[in-house]
Parts: structure tokens; C-alpha cells; sequence
């Protein structure tokens, strides 16, 4: 067979699971038997399913927004420990959306599809870019992943069902591995004055508006969780973000150097009930 006709050939190529496995294993084997889904409630189920759904299309959403930083770090030059570790984030996220998308379908016995587009504006990096790329991997590596860690660590250890810890297990391992991405660049632009400063002005603000987000429920549906089926509930997120930036966030500015006084002043104003 030519190459020509090799390349050509798109019939007999992998799937995209196949080409989502790690050292040969498949995605992500679910449990043949759930026995907490087979027992939970028809309705609850459905709204369980849902929720996945909508969640695979949320790790979408961030294998865009590390895609985005990849861009930015090759921009600027970014050492290549932290280049590599934030660049495998970008198919971690594709591949917590294909888990997602699998166990939301479990729960609605249905196959559920694949999440729909994510849209981005792509403009230039602006005049410091170096300032701006670092900022981006501070806020969502140091900052939201490491809230994320502790999200979906406490998301699992509550989970019952077979298919929701099985899965969480996998993306938690990740996230941990997503937030020390950003704490691996950070230590590498440490002599640079320009930028650690900038980064400083703006790290109660990087706290603030970071925990709203993680703070937004305008889409959840179940606010009280499904704590079996790995799903929090509102006040638990709230709890995990408080605990994420109080525990490791801060402290790992701190031993970075940096002056935490005004963004504690943050944490401690955070609603946690």
C-alpha cells in the first residue's frame, strides 16, 4: 500500500476512542453492573444523565481554554516542562468530555452525543504578552484546577454508583496534574520581576472572580447534588473552593513569594453556605 493511499484511506483509521487511550488502554471501561443506578428513581436518573451531558460539554469548554493557553505560552517561549504538561491538559479534557458523554449516557440508557461546538474569539496576545499568558496559566492551572482537584476529589469520595467513582477517579487524577502545570511555569518565571509583579497587582482579583465562576449555578438543575451518583450539591461546591484556595492555592503563592494578605481577605468573604 503507498502512503498515498494509506492517508487516504479514512475508512480503516481509529476512532476517536482509540485515539484517546493511554498507554493502549481503552478511554475508560464503565462497570457492566451499576446496582445504584439500576435502584435510583427514574426522574433523578434522567436528571443525573443530563447533567453529565451538559458537564462533557463543560470539559470541552476547558480543553478550549488550555488550547488557548498552549497558543500562548509557545508564544512567549515558555520553558518546555511546563509547555508539555500544559499541551497534554488540552487531549486530558477531550478525553473528560468522551467520559463524561459515556456516563451521561449510562445513567439515560440511551447513547447520548457528543458535545456540541465550543466558539472562541482569537485575538492577538497585545503588547506584553508574556504578562497575559501568565496570567491566564496562573488563574486556570494554580487557581481554578486546583479548585477543581479538590472538587472533584470531594465529588468522588461521595459517589456510591460503580460508573461515577470509576470515572471521577480518572479525571481527578488529571486535574491534580493540571494544576501543577501551572505551578511548574509559575516557578520558572520567578526571576522575572516584570511579570511576578503584574501577577501580584492581580492576584485578589484572580481569586475573586475565579470563585465566582466555580460560584455561577445559573445551569444546575439538581442544587441539593446526587451525592451517589458523584454529583455535589451547591453549598458543597462553595465549600470546595473556599477549602481549594484556603489549603493550596494560597500557601503555594506563599512559598512562591508572594504577598496572599489581600486575596485571603478574599477567601475569608466567600460565602460557604
Amino acid at each position: 500500500m503507498t502512503a498515498r493511499a494509506s492517508i487516504a484511506d479514512v475508512a480503516a483509521l481509529a476512532s476517536y476512542t482509540d485515539l484517546l487511550r493511554r498507554r493502549g488502554r481503552p478511554v475508560l471501561a464503565l462497570p457492566e453492573h451499576d446496582p445504584v443506578i439500576d435502584a435510583a428513581d427514574p426522574v433523578l436518573k434522567r436528571k443525573v444523565g443530563e447533567t453529565w451531558k451538559r458537564r462533557a460539554h463543560e470539559e470541552l469548554k476547558a480543553a478550549m481554554a488550555f488550547t488557548m493557553l498552549v497558543r500562548g505560552l509557545m508564544e512567549v517561549g515558555a520553558a518546555p516542562d511546563a509547555l508539555t504538561r500544559v499541551a497534554r491538559a488540552v487531549t486530558d479534557e477531550i478525553r473528560h468530555a468522551e467520559l463524561l458523554r459515556a456516563l451521561g449516557a449510562r445513567y439515560l440508557g440511551e447513547e447520548a452525543p457528543w458535545p456540541p461546538a465550543v466558539h472562541v474569539d482569537v485575538g492577538p496576545l497585545g503588547p506584553q504578552p508574556r504578562r497575559r499568558a501568565s496570567l491566564h496559566a496562573v488563574t486556570l492551572c494554580c487557581v481554578s484546577e486546583s479548585i477543581a482537584s479538590v472538587f472533584f476529589e470531594t465529588a468522588h469520595d461521595a459517589a456510591t454508583s460503580p460508573s461515577a467513582r470509576t470515572t471521577l477517579g480518572v479525571v481527578l487524577a488529571d486535574e491534580v496534574e493540571h494544576a501543577r502545570a501551572g505551578w511548574v511555569y509559575l516557578a520558572s518565571i520567578r526571576d522575572d520581576a516584570d511579570v511576578i509583579a503584574f501577577l501580584q497587582a492581580a492576584l485578589a482579583t484572580v481569586v475573586r472572580d475565579t470563585a465566582a465562576a466555580w460560584f455561577d449555578f445559573t445551569y444546575v438543575t439538581l442544587p441539593d447534588g446526587a451525592h451517589d451518583h458523584g454529583l455535589l450539591a451547591n453549598a458543597d461546591v462553595r465549600r470546595c473552593a473556599v477549602t481549594a484556595l484556603r489549603d493550596l492555592v494560597l500557601p503555594g503563592f506563599t512559598q512562591l513569594g508572594f504577598d496572599v494578605a489581600a486575596a485571603e481577605d478574599v477567601v475569608r468573604g466567600l460565602p460557604v453556605d
